[in-house]
């Protein structure tokens, strides 16, 4: 198995190292060929975490391919020897501006996307990004963000999408 069965994303606030809860992260998958895959985004639990196991990023890549089988080259995370995945933090404006495209083809998503903007502790304006190599041996990724670690008012907010087999724990 090339993928981890379990990838912890931790986001931690620069300064303090304090745990940034409510942060809507994607996840990016790059491809040599065809499309690359965009999944998410994520909400961060309380203590800053995203927990992806391997059945549930087969899962979200089943549900892209579905979209537009001609888009995407297969992957396999199983036998795949590593990956270089992008993992982003897009701006409130930004997540704003995806659900606004999304509102004639997709008014569920769509939908979805504005309550994530409103609920999440992401910068305005700001949008950052970083790549990292992922294979067997990746257990954690943590990252320091600019991001003041106090998060939203709500601790408890949570955005499910329907369907979507990662929750906040």
């Amino acid at each position: 198995m090339s993928w981890p069965h379990r990838l912890t994303l931790t986001f931690l606030s620069d300064p303090g190292d304090r745990p940034v809860r409510d942060l809507a992260v994607g996840l990016t998958i790059k491809m040599g060929r065809r499309n690359d895959y965009h999944l998410g985004p994520f909400l961060t639990d309380r203590s800053g975490t995203i927990l992806l196991g391997i059945e549930d990023v087969e899962r979200l890549i089943h549900q892209v391919q579905g979209e537009a089988v001609m888009d995407y080259s297969p992957i396999d995370l199983r036998t795949q020897e590593k990956f270089v995945v992008e993992i982003s933090i897009e701006s409130k404006r930004g997540l704003r501006s995806k659900a606004e495209r999304l509102k004639p083809f997709f008014p569920d998503r769509s939908g979805w996307l504005d309550r994530l903007a409103a609920a999440a502790s992401n910068p305005e304006d700001a949008c950052l990004t970083s790549c990292v190599e992922v294979d067997e041996g990746t257990k954690t990724i943590v990252t320091s963000v600019g991001i003041p670690s106090h998060g939203t008012a709500a601790d408890s907010t949570q955005v499910p999408f329907p369907g979507s087999p990662l929750r906040r724990r």
